[in-house]
């Protein structure tokens, strides 16, 4: 039995709305700018990760600009972090009768996100479901797959109480793999992955744990 459940955000218990974000691109860049920048957000946020161990402004602001030769001023980033909390995602399918399943049971939820976690917390109450989280760890202390983001997670809970839940294979199901820490890949596109515990559908989480 598990006590602790700690949830990837985007993609797990949301499916991400940029729509916003990608609009005050448009808005604070050249034309020029934007057309080459735009397209390039997921891997350029993709390659940081795996570069640093930790989302900091001023690193985030360098590292941009390095990598596409346009100024992205740490003022662009903080924009960037307010439009994200006025995302209008959508909740998948399951998540409310899962976390609801949870809270019964008195287990203990917590959302362990790569993205600052003032812009996921603003999300998960946009979405409806901040009342049943109990924290949030942010990108800002530590990056997955980076063990500290795991280890951070789990609190004050043993490892062997707590099970990690997500839908990317690397950041959350082989990170947390390696440090030991019990997973669920959320295998929402049926891929044929060496996982031991994989479930297509939130509802089939407590089944397994």
């Amino acid at each position: 039995m598990k006590s602790r459940y700690i949830f990837d955000l985007d993609g797990t218990l949301l499916d991400s709305d940029y729509s916003g974000e990608l609009e005050y691109f448009k808005q604070v860049l050249t034309t020029d700018e934007g057309d080459y920048f735009i397209p390039k957000i997921v891997s350029l946020l993709d390659k940081y990760e795996s570069s640093f161990t930790k989302y900091d402004i001023h690193k985030l602001s360098r590292f941009m600009s390095l990598e596409t030769s346009i100024k992205i001023t740490p003022e662009i980033i903080k924009g960037w972090i307010e439009v994200g909390k006025e995302s209008n995602d959508t909740v998948v399918d399951g998540t409310f009768e899962l976390l609801e399943e949870l809270k019964r049971e008195n287990k203990e939820i917590v959302l362990l996100t790569n993205w600052f976690s003032t812009v996921q917390s603003e999300r998960a109450k946009n979405a409806g479901i901040i009342d049943y989280i109990d924290e949030i760890y942010g990108g800002e202390i530590a990056l997955k797959p980076n063990p500290d983001s795991y280890k951070n997670a789990c609190g004050k809970t043993p490892m062997e109480l707590c099970v990690m839940i997500g839908n990317d294979y690397k950041k959350d199901i082989v990170g947390s793999e390696i440090i030991g820490l019990d997973n669920i890949f959320f295998n929402r596109k049926d891929e044929h992955l060496p996982v031991k515990n994989s479930v297509k559908s939130l509802r089939k989480i407590k089944s397994i744990y």
